[in-house]
């Protein structure tokens, strides 16, 4: 569905905070649902449960990798994650942006920056 796809493919979402996202989100849905068939028996509960989803605070630290070549500070890409993360945030920077620090020669400090959050993670 375009609906759909816009939503996983789009650059724009990724960036927001996660309250942005799931109005956004909602949004996208809002319009999915009222080009569907609207006699469908899951419409209506599916339109209820769009709105009323709230995201749970997660109880421990977030890691939060950061693509360091975006036009933005860590702090403001935090916004909204930091009110969900009980324990706070870590920014961890990775150069290049949103799309290049997943491929190489970004990707390799990813990794390794990954790879470090997990084996302080098993020795806790």
């Amino acid at each position: 569905n375009i609906v759909f796809s816009e939503i996983r493919n789009s650059y724009k979402l990724l960036q927001r905070n996660p309250a942005t996202q799931q109005r956004l989100i909602s949004e996208k849905f809002e319009l999915y649902l009222m080009r569907t068939n609207t006699n469908s028996p899951v419409v209506n509960p599916n339109r209820r449960a769009v709105r009323r989803y709230k995201p749970d605070p997660y109880p421990g630290k977030v890691n939060f990798f950061w693509a360091s070549g975006r036009g933005e500070k860590p702090s403001d890409s935090r916004r909204g994650w930091q009110e969900l993360a009980k324990l706070g945030i870590d920014i961890h920077r990775i150069p290049g942006d949103h799309y290049s620090m997943l491929r190489e020669p970004q990707l390799q400090a990813l990794a390794e920056r990954l790879k470090d959050c997990m084996d302080n993670a098993a020795s806790i």
